[in-house]
């Protein structure tokens, strides 16, 4: 007989510590960055109006082949739009203006009342046809 003969044979277990750890790690991280994320999305909301105050008049400009007009009133020139608008836009909050045109004016002078317009301060132009 031989004494303290041991047979070595392979550990077929896994050894499951680094990988408890290693997911340990993972909870704290994300529990930190979790709260941290975002809710919601920013909305940009518009300033309250009076309860009394309704909705400003369109501001309208005809563009004819006899000539200019802002909201029913004769504009001598497009230097005196360009001034008249900037007046009036300067009191709005609401830049919006529409352009309604004859069917017999030439497009280009559309397209240059509506760059005085964007140059007078107006921030969005809507194209109304005949009618």
């Amino acid at each position: 007989m031989i004494a303290g003969t041991r047979r070595l044979s392979a550990v077929s277990e896994i050894n499951v510590t680094p990988f408890v750890d290693v997911l340990l790690v993972l909870l704290i991280i994300f529990m930190v960055v979790v709260p941290l994320a975002p809710l919601g999305l920013d909305a940009a909301l518009p300033p309250r109006a009076s309860e009394n105050a309704g909705p400003p008049d369109p501001l309208v400009i005809t563009v004819e082949p006899s000539g200019v007009a802002l909201n029913q009133q004769p504009v001598a020139t497009l230097q005196d739009l360009a001034s008249q608008l900037s007046d009036v836009l300067a009191t709005r909050t609401d830049r919006t203006l529409f352009v309604q045109a004859s069917a017999v004016v030439s497009y280009g002078r559309v397209v240059e009342v509506m760059d005085v317009a964007t140059g007078a301060g107006a921030s969005r132009i809507g194209i109304m046809g005949e009618g």
